[in-house]
């Protein structure tokens, strides 16, 4: 199996045992890889109704087949369960040496079951596994835990993916740090808190072989052409990361701010847009193989949060702990970024939480006798970052998610509970951009933005401005292209630059498969539509796809669309629309079974 070493690692946590199982080929070939084959296998693995943190849920990590070939900018892989936030299916995708590195050791990815009878990581070196007592790293950061490890095992260079003590408490906004990185989404940490699994360490030597070799060289050639030659990978992504988003969100006036109270323009943004954060970035980095150079190191050197360091922040998570709470100190952003990783807790769903706890406390319904929860002050991140991790005051109530806390607090906090099916949103305000607002909606893990990103061709002049028209169709496709190029194991940002039929191109040269004439496009169909049906079985329906009163309530306050909302009716008919051309059921939003035969799907 070009590609692919051709075998997936299962460990049993329960049984302390672990064995080698082949890939089938017909599964890589249908699913391809990463996000795909995950969520194929999580459908066959685990039954609908299963509490996400009991012994019969699992973990599932999986690589692509362009990791660790010599196609550029490949670093992606994802971790795959049932949501402890959302209750439905989840994932998270990152980048850096882990992916090339399991490869490397011997496996395509790894299934994990049952629950250890106490702490433990996973050691892989060259095709060996080993589960190792981890009781005396329980309760470390994620730093410290990694550097234990290293020792430990005796290799420096092995790579590590590792939970904090939020992800041992179980904490459903915990993350997985791997490396520097973080998989922070859909509180993938806490599956790994209930199985007492700390840490997985990887180390190896194999070559991954590829079907055609010169013609991937080829091919390789023209992608690092079209990331040296076009913007933003030739410019915005190496000076700024992606932190430019910043700058260019706020212009195009969808920049979210105080629980997306203040949204449009942020007037405190150049506070905390690319500009400044130049000012503190001390290093570049970059993931294997990949010109573009896009992640930062920065640094705190002076005042109140010094010194401190981390990789980013992210766009994301800049917003997140910054304009989401008013806050516009980039020290302290930093900071909370570097405690979120240390910790193990999700810096998108940290920081919504903390903007919609000053908002339900500006309102009069939270109280908190120890910290003045009110936006803009930046010295309750650290706190309350605190709080959530460990599970204490009213970081309890924060860290299971907005939509929980709402439903906690009552008395109509939910109608500011900024999320879709218990996913917090991200940084752009859907009420100019019918179409985000749709791809929020039906996104398949929850409030997720990287599904389908429309913000460019909504406001460059591709659509009509504020209409519904075209959207369904460009949604959709988004959605397909991307669990295509999510599979392959390429990052979305590269693709900024590379023409989705080279990608294609390269996945064929690498693969024994041929995706070219629109196969690659089908194949995400097929993605997408296992992923609904992970939401349908467990109670997902059209009801299901709503987004925040907020949005259909509220006009922007400020900036270029000031005034503008989203019109129920008109998202109702969009919805329509996008069923229809899904091939979806109108009144359920379920994929029909003449959908599923023609994918391939209909004994699922």
């Amino acid at each position: 199996m070009n590609g692919y070493i051709g075998k997936i690692l299962r460990v049993n946590l329960t049984l302390g045992k672990s064995q080698a199982e082949a890939l089938k080929p017909k599964l890589a070939e249908q699913f391809v890889g990463g996000r795909g084959l995950a969520a194929k296998l999580l459908s066959t693995e685990t039954a609908p109704g299963i509490d996400p943190l009991s012994p019969e849920n699992k973990l599932i990590i999986m690589t692509s087949p362009l990791t660790g070939t010599i196609t550029p900018s490949t670093p992606k892989f994802v971790i795959t369960t049932k949501s402890p936030l959302t209750k439905i299916y989840g994932f998270t995708m990152i980048s850096g040496f882990f992916a090339q590195a399991l490869k490397a050791a011997g496996y395509d990815g790894i299934i994990i079951e049952g629950v250890a009878a106490e702490p433990k990581y996973l050691w892989i070196n060259n095709g060996k596994a080993e589960l190792k007592k981890a009781g005396h790293i329980w309760g470390l950061t994620t730093a410290d835990s990694q550097t234990l490890v290293k020792d430990e095992i005796g290799v420096q260079d092995a790579e590590i993916a590792v939970i904090g003590p939020a992800g041992e408490g179980r904490v459903p906004i915990a993350s997985v740090i791997v490396g520097k990185r973080a998989g922070g989404r859909c509180g993938v940490g806490a599956v790994f808190g209930s199985k007492r699994l700390k840490a997985i360490a990887v180390h190896g030597s194999k070559e991954v072989t590829v079907n055609n070799p010169d013609k991937l060289r080829e091919i390789v050639g023209e992608m690092i052409k079209a990331i040296r030659e076009k913007s933003p990978t030739k410019d915005n992504y190496p000076k700024y990361g992606t932190t430019f988003f910043v700058g260019t969100t706020n212009h195009l006036g969808v920049f979210p701010a105080c629980n997306f109270q203040c949204s449009g323009t942020y007037d405190k943004s150049s506070k905390i847009d690319e500009m400044r954060f130049r000012d503190h970035v001390i290093r570049d980095s970059a993931c294997p193989r990949c010109p573009i150079v896009c992640e930062k190191i920065s640094a705190v050197k002076e005042g109140p949060y010094a010194p401190t360091s981390v990789q980013g922040p992210q766009y994301e998570t800049i917003w997140a702990l910054g304009a989401q709470c008013g806050v516009d100190r980039f020290d302290a952003i930093i900071a909370a970024n570097r405690l979120c990783n240390d910790l193990g807790l999700d810096t998108i769903s940290a920081g919504n939480a903390i903007g919609f706890a000053m908002e339900c406390y500006e309102k009069g319904l939270l109280q908190s006798p120890d910290l003045e929860l009110r936006f803009g002050q930046h010295e309750v991140l650290l706190p309350l970052i605190k709080q959530m991790a460990y599970g204490e005051g009213i970081g309890k109530i924060l860290a299971d998610g907005v939509r929980s806390a709402a439903e906690q607090i009552g008395h109509g906090a939910e109608n500011f509970a900024m999320h879709v099916k218990g996913l917090e949103l991200p940084a752009y305000d859907p009420r100019a951009l019918p179409g985000m607002g749709l791809a929020y909606a039906t996104a398949s893990r929850g409030g997720c933005h990287l599904r389908a990103w429309t913000i460019t061709d909504e406001l460059i002049g591709s659509y009509k401005l504020y209409s519904t028209e075209g959207r369904a169709e460009l949604v959709s496709r988004i959605q397909n292209v991307r669990a295509f190029i999510d599979s392959s194991g390429m990052c979305i940002f590269a693709m900024r630059a590379i023409p989705f039929d080279l990608l294609v191109e390269a996945v064929s040269a690498v693969t024994d498969f041929d995706y070219k004439g629109g196969n690659a496009v089908k194949v995400g169909e097929r993605i997408y539509n296992v992923e609904r049906i992970l939401h349908t079985r467990e109670g997902i329906s059209r009801k299901g796809d709503v987004l925040p009163k907020r949005f259909f309530e509220e006009a922007l306050p400020t900036g270029p669309h000031k005034g503008q909302k989203l019109s129920q009716n008109s998202f109702e008919k969009m919805k329509d629309g996008y069923y229809a051309i899904r091939g979806w059921d109108l009144a359920t939003g379920s994929p029909t079974d003449i959908k599923l035969k023609e994918l391939g799907l209909e004994t699922d």
